[in-house]
């Protein structure tokens, strides 16, 4: 799947976002979530699934830069999915 720009985000802030599979999955479910590729000057803090999305909590950052992370989710069907999501950081 392509990259999409997920938000923007203060350096100052912690936030959590939301990546929603269930138009992916159908009627099959996500077994397991990994976080990967995270991009330096970030910190992913807190990270967790349920049956058709997943949630990532992440601080830091420089304003004016762009990052990116891939949630790759394996369904209990044995599929794979991967998206790529990037954020921006501004000042507010």
């Amino acid at each position: 799947m392509g990259k999409s720009t997920l938000a923007y985000k203060s350096p100052n802030e912690e936030v959590d976002y939301q990546i929603v599979w269930s138009s992916t999955l159908g009627t099959d479910t996500i077994f397991s979530s990994l976080f990967t590729n995270v991009s330096s000057g970030v910190t992913l803090t807190t990270f967790y699934n349920t049956s058709t999305y997943c949630v990532i909590w992440f601080s830091g950052g420089t304003s004016g830069n762009s990052y990116e992370f891939t949630n790759q989710i394996e369904t209990t069907g044995g599929r794979i999915y991967e998206k790529t999501l990037r954020f921006e950081v501004w000042d507010k």
